[in-house]
């Protein structure tokens, strides 16, 4: 994994949650490379350089995906439901995840969450490590 200039903007954010990107600071590329061209929060630290490029931003872009959770469910075969009905009774970490994939609805479903990544853990085991793959395929998430 490894930082990428396009997302400059992303690596920044990272260093400095909660700045808004036209507002707090402009970024301009003049065909050699994004740079912060305004910055308008004197107090907090513009990051350098170097600390930007430091940012594992494929890393960041993996955290942020997003599933919906029927497209998820939809994945699932009775058997894959019968394995994680009785791997919920064992696995505190993955009951949170099924009741939230059951009651989410349309609301996505972040990879870099927590309860998603100790959750996914337990379905991983309940499912097998290959059927756990190919349904994380089937949705994107890296595994």
């Amino acid at each position: 994994m490894v930082y990428h200039p396009k997302d400059f903007v992303l690596a920044l954010t990272s260093l400095r949650p909660g700045l808004v990107a036209n507002i707090d600071f402009e970024v301009s590329d003049h065909g050699e490379g994004p740079f912060i061209s305004r910055w308008e929060r004197a107090e907090v630290a513009q990051p350098t350089v170097t600390e930007i490029e430091a940012v594992d931003t494929d890393a960041l872009l993996q955290s942020q995906l997003t599933f919906v959770a029927r497209d998820m469910l939809a994945q699932l075969t009775p058997d894959d439901y019968a394995r994680i009905q009785a791997a919920v009774t064992s696995s505190a970490a993955l009951g949170l995840l099924w009741a939230a994939l059951l009651g989410q609805g349309e609301a996505p479903i972040w990879v870099g969450s927590d309860r998603f990544k100790l959750g996914w853990a337990g379905m991983a085991t309940a499912l097998g490590k290959e059927r756990a793959c190919a349904v994380a395929s089937a949705l994107g998430i890296p595994v």
